[in-house]
């Protein structure tokens, strides 16, 4: 039994990145979904392809930038752990917000940051 079964829920997009991740680990987890995408590059096609492929996403951070390799290290530097979350991080903490587990948390931000909002500058 997953830490959501019974439980259903929408999540938008879903075509690649923290999305699909998302996806992928609330449904290993027995929620049923209903994944929305809206992506120029695949189309409709982006939430078929979130809910019927396995997991692990591979995400292109900063393509769109001149040099994509170092505007990630800059990214990266700026993090106590010298690193950017995968989006299987995020998506752990989005699961665990979702189940039962979480039911006496309330009013309190969970912050999957890296520890960069408490990094003092």
């Amino acid at each position: 039994m997953g830490r959501l079964d019974g439980k259903a829920g929408v999540v938008t997009g879903t075509s690649r990145g923290l999305g699909r991740e998302i996806v992928y680990a609330a449904v290993r987890e027995g929620a049923k979904l209903v994944a929305l995408s809206r992506d120029e590059e695949l189309g409709s096609a982006g939430a078929e392809q979130a809910t019927r492929h396995g997991p692990g996403v591979a995400v292109q951070y900063f393509a769109g930038t001149e040099d994509p390799v170092a505007a990630r290290a800059e990214m990266e530097a700026a993090y106590p752990g010298k690193r950017i979350a995968a989006p299987a991080e995020v998506a752990a903490a989005v699961v665990f917000l979702c189940s039962d587990e979480s039911s006496f948390v309330n009013g309190a931000p969970l912050l999957v940051d890296g520890g960069l909002s408490a990094k003092t500058y």
